[in-house]
């Protein structure tokens, strides 16, 4: 695996005044289907579950059934 690096917007985005580096938005077309579903969530620190289930057509690993789901503030651990 080599290392790369992403934007976390579609689009450069003004931080502190000054245009953010000039990455390249996340490649989802390139990743496995499920990664569009959980890495926003994960990018955007909101707490979730799922599961994700890969079958082995030859050489390569799919995906053939997962599920995520959004974890509401109010059933976190800790908040009462």
């Amino acid at each position: 695996m080599k290392p790369e690096w992403f934007s976390l917007s579609p689009s450069p985005s003004l931080e502190n005044g000054s245009v953010a580096c000039n990455l390249p938005p996340i490649p989802f077309s390139q990743m496995w289907e499920t990664d569009h579903i959980w890495l926003p969530l994960l990018i955007s620190k909101r707490n979730f579950i799922g599961r994700a289930d890969f079958t082995q057509s030859g050489a390569e690993l799919k995906p053939y059934k997962w599920w995520y789901g959004v974890i509401p503030a109010s059933e976190r651990a800790g908040n009462q």
